[in-house]
């Protein structure tokens, strides 16, 4: 083998390990738009998904924030408002235990990553 091969193959090979190893996803932002005039719930908005991040909730008030308290890949469990509020990830199902009533709410997810 000679010393230019070498050398091309070597460059190949630390352009290849180097693109693999990046992140396919930097950024992922997850949307659930839920209509609840009843419960006054709009949409949720996660930009990051550890516990103790902060998710926004929109309301008939505003923007206001909630903390994630338990994050797994299919499930987040967020404290707002004093109320516990639980999304199923995988089938965007919302639950809300709210002035001693429990509600389930089909939304629609939006997914944004880059």
């Amino acid at each position: 083998m000679t010393w230019s091969r070498f050398v091309k193959l070597s460059a190949i090979s630390l352009i290849t390990i180097g693109l693999t190893a990046c992140p396919a996803e930097r950024f992922r932002h997850e949307k659930y738009l839920c209509h609840s005039p009843s419960l006054n719930l709009a949409e949720i908005t996660v930009n990051k998904t550890a516990v103790g991040d902060t998710v926004t909730v929109t309301t008939s008030r505003g923007n206001e924030q909630g903390t994630i308290t338990e994050a797994t890949e299919n499930e987040l469990q967020i404290n707002f408002a004093g109320h516990p509020i639980h999304i199923n990830r995988q089938d965007a199902v919302i639950t809300i235990f709210k002035n001693k009533r429990y509600a389930r709410i089909k939304c629609k997810k939006t997914v944004f990553t880059m």
